[in-house]
């Protein structure tokens, strides 16, 4: 007798801990409360499920008969659960301890809520690299299952993928399950009777193999497009029906357990560094990714987006802080785990670090850990740090009070970081447009920095900013200045100078700039003082803007902040327009009034408010990036941004000056 082609379906589900409930109930009425519950309507159907214990713990509180109904199945051996990290983390992203404890974590959960320990993990967009091994194996797990392109990677030929195989690491051994591509690309935009054709032939020429068909569960109903043909249409239930006609001959549906116990292991495979195609060719410019030279590597979009860089070693700093306390507690490692998450770290189908909501998040949570865990080893929240924070190759200035964390930048005199230290909020967290595929040209479009110093053309106006055509003759943005940092009894600080020419219509003139930023000891309060220094005999007439980009909760369709200048009367609720406003001293940038309070475990959103000491004009623009969104090009707000803008005449060998102060508004709310 033949023997039967082993199927194994391994469905994953996963959602952002920063996406509100309204959004993962819809998707539990989309597509996991409707594929499972037919799933359960079919009992002799084996397979394979992953979620992810953040979600499990959302599904608890939000449909808790869906956790049930997983628990009958796993119960009666329909069903079988994959660990993995607890928080849906890139594991080859976060430091050893933190994945043996997000493994160790996600184990002891689905044991206690359904009582059978994982054999198996599943990774998070199945980024492998080979020290994993391991690290899983260390956790108790037997088995990863990976997309067949890294095995073909290394020369193994596509037909021979039809069977586990093993790995090792420092001596410790691993299986790994083959994952499909075919099968990925198949269901379920074939029709049943087609997809069930094709297993057919598979088991006629592999049999006694495994075939192993695993991606999101969200596919089979929430994705654009696939609710009407999935379930309106019947795909899934007929599907379902002819697979279990299908299961009483050449085919066996199956749990990954048990065709690891079934099927022939084919032996040793060393894969390198790998995920699936479309992450890798997400993680090269757009292009380079027709290059089948370049195959990608998921760790360079840490270098592709220098925003979510940044997010990364201010994750690793606050595990750092975490685990120098001898006994970490969990709710401090589960913060800390937070911001571990995937979903900013990446960009791709979903929007990832482009999402303003998924980003701040993430880096908030990372703050709030570090910050509560040196509270916890009763370290002082107060220092001044000169290190290589971003590990750019190029030195930081780190200004860390008991209510701020700030990091500056010599190159450029500005900040990239400005956190308040109770809810992790940071304004200045702003993802900047660039080459996308699919979305315009955007090779020139141009970068926003915080805090960046513009010597502009004289009498720039408005009409300059709405045709996206600034006249900027110099921007300081490359220029190394000298620092020098300071505290005082209240505040520590650092001051920036750089001597510099500088062209002006008559001719080239030297300007000695000074800035100088102080953070507050007591409160979330940043002031910075900028000087201007004529080393000439003669005056020294120049314009000059300093621009400053403030980051929000945004979505496709607006955001929840409103910008707000009292002296004019003015209220901008949709931050989309262009505008200016002129002889002012105090705008602010905050959550627009009645907003419902956050939801559990939700990003505390505070609002900027900014006075300078004399008049000013100021000019406001929206900063939007564009992407591809779930297959639709969609324009992303990111942030506001603002430049101040002052005419300067400066006697010979004389200074002007100018003070801006940042605060919280009065109305800062929640998002």
């Amino acid at each position: 007798m033949t023997s039967p082609l082993h199927f194994a379906t391994v469905l994953h589900a996963h959602q952002p801990v920063a996406n509100p409930d309204a959004v993962v109930r819809q998707v539990i009425l989309t597509a996991y409360r409707p594929v499972l519950t037919e799933l359960a309507a079919h009992p002799a159907l084996r397979f394979t499920l992953h979620i992810s214990g953040s979600l499990l713990d959302r599904l608890d509180r939000l449909d808790p008969g869906l956790v049930e109904l997983i628990g009958t199945m796993v119960e009666r051996g329909q069903a079988e659960l994959l660990g993995g990290a607890y928080h849906e983390a890139l594991l080859p992203l976060i430091p050893v301890a933190d994945r043996r404890g997000q493994l160790a974590a996600l184990r002891a959960r689905l044991y206690k809520a359904f009582g059978a320990p994982p054999r198996g993990a599943w990774l998070a967009e199945r980024f492998w690299e080979p020290s994993l091994a391991h690290d899983l194996a260390e956790a108790g797990y037997q088995f990863t299952l990976l997309d067949e392109h890294g095995f073909l990677q290394v020369g193994f030929e596509e037909e021979s993928l039809d069977r586990p195989f093993l790995t090792e690491d420092q001596g410790s051994p691993l299986g790994l399950f083959p994952i499909s591509k075919g099968l990925r690309y198949l269901l379920p935009y074939a029709d049943p009777d087609q997809s069930l054709q094709v297993l057919r032939n598979r088991a006629v020429t592999h049999p006694g193999s495994v075939w192993v068909f695993a991606d999101d569960l969200e596919k089979f109903g929430a994705w654009p497009g696939t609710w009407d043909r999935v379930h309106e249409q019947g795909w899934l239930r007929g599907f379902l029906e002819q697979l279990g006609e299908a299961a009483t001959g050449p085919l066996r549906c199956v749990t990954l357990s048990e065709a690891w116990e079934a099927v022939p292991h084919g032996g040793l495979a060393y894969l390198p560094a790998t995920s699936y195609p479309e992450i890798l060719r997400w993680a090269l410019p757009p292009a380079l990714r027709s290059d089948q030279a370049r195959p990608g590597f998921p760790r360079h979009f840490l270098v592709r987006y220098p925003e979510v860089n940044l997010v990364h070693k201010r994750m690793l700093a606050a595990s750092q802080a975490v685990h120098d306390l001898p006994h970490p507690p969990p709710d401090l490692l589960h913060q800390l785990w937070i911001s571990q998450t995937a979903c900013p770290y990446w960009y791709g189908w979903f929007g990832g670090a482009y999402l303003p909501n998924l980003r701040l998040h993430a880096k908030a949570a990372a703050t709030r850990a570090e910050t509560l865990a040196l509270k916890k080893a009763r370290r002082p929240l107060r220092s001044i740090a000169h290190t290589d924070f971003d590990l750019d190759g190029q030195e930081e200035v780190i200004l860390s009070t008991p209510t701020q964390w700030v990091l500056a930048k010599p190159v450029g005199a500005g900040l990239t970081a400005w956190e308040d230290r109770q809810t992790g909020f940071d304004p200045l967290s702003v993802m900047n447009p660039r080459p996308e595929e699919g979305t315009p040209d955007r090779r020139d479009a141009e970068m926003i920095l915080p805090f960046e110093d513009l010597i502009l053309s004289p009498g720039p106006t408005l009409d300059h900013l709405l045709h996206h055509q600034i006249p900027v003759l110099a921007a300081l943005r490359h220029r190394r200045f000298a620092a020098e940092t300071f505290e005082e009894a209240h505040a520590l600080g650092v001051r920036f100078t750089l001597s510099t020419p500088v062209p002006l219509p008559g001719g080239e003139r030297r300007l000695t700039l000074g800035k100088t930023f102080r953070v507050d000891d007591r409160e979330r309060r940043l002031t910075l003082d900028l000087e201007f220094v004529n080393p000439d005999l003669r005056p020294l007439e120049l314009s000059y803007g300093l621009r400053l980009p403030l980051g929000s909760m945004a979505s496709t369709s607006g955001h929840p902040f409103a910008l707000t200048v009292p002296e004019v009367g003015l209220t901008d609720l949709d931050g989309l327009s262009v505008g200016e406003v002129c002889g002012v001293s105090e705008v602010s940038w905050s959550p627009r009034p009645g907003l419902p309070p956050p939801e559990r475990g939700g990003l505390i959103l505070a609002g900027t408010r900014i006075t300078t000491d004399r008049p000013v004009s100021v000019w406001y623009s929206p900063l939007l990036t564009e992407i591809m969104l779930e297959g639709k090009p969609t324009s992303i707000f990111q942030a506001l941004v603002l430049v101040f803008l002052v005419q300067l005449r400066i006697e010979g060998e004389g200074r002007a000056a100018l003070r801006l102060t940042l605060g919280p508004t009065e109305n800062s709310g929640h998002g």
